[in-house]
């Protein structure tokens, strides 16, 4: 997960690199495509993390919504 949003968003930076530095090249609806590779990698890295980070069970919600003192 972690290998393919990084994957996702390098794909994302080449397409932007290749249509804002390379004027011979002309991507279709690039502002689509590059801004949907970018969400799709964060998505992935972001979910790897938090895969990462819970993988002992616990969850992301606190377990009382508010701690007594």
């Amino acid at each position: 997960m972690l290998a393919g949003g990084a994957t996702w968003f390098f794909i994302s930076d080449s397409l932007l690199a290749i249509n804002k530095f390379n004027p011979t090249i002309s991507i279709p609806i690039a502002g689509l495509i590059i801004g949907a590779t970018y969400i799709l990698g964060v998505f992935m890295l972001q979910y790897a993390v938090l895969l990462l980070r819970f993988s002992d069970g616990s969850t992301i919600l606190m377990s009382e919504p508010f701690p007594q003192k």
